[in-house]
């Protein structure tokens, strides 16, 4: 399946430093996506963000960019 998440944040590339037709794994660049697997303009959908707690620097940073993509999307209940 092409739309599954985990086709588009994965997928099969020529390694440059071994030559071509030597697969591996990568990851796609960040961003928004075409197609999104939730209507954010349901009132229904949610998103929750968990963490395990300890020091972690930057996690602020990370959550508060989280809630802010959420928000852009016009997900409005963000626990």
């Amino acid at each position: 399946d092409n739309l599954s998440w985990t086709s588009q944040a994965m997928f099969l590339g020529d390694r440059i430093d071994s030559g071509k037709d030597v697969p591996y794994f990568k990851m796609t660049r960040a961003g928004p996506r075409e197609t999104l697997h939730f209507d954010p303009h349901d009132p229904a959908s949610a998103a929750a963000i968990v963490s395990c707690g300890g020091i972690c620097p930057g996690l602020n940073c990370v959550i508060r960019e989280i809630v802010n993509m959420l928000w852009a999307y016009g997900v409005r209940k963000i626990y």
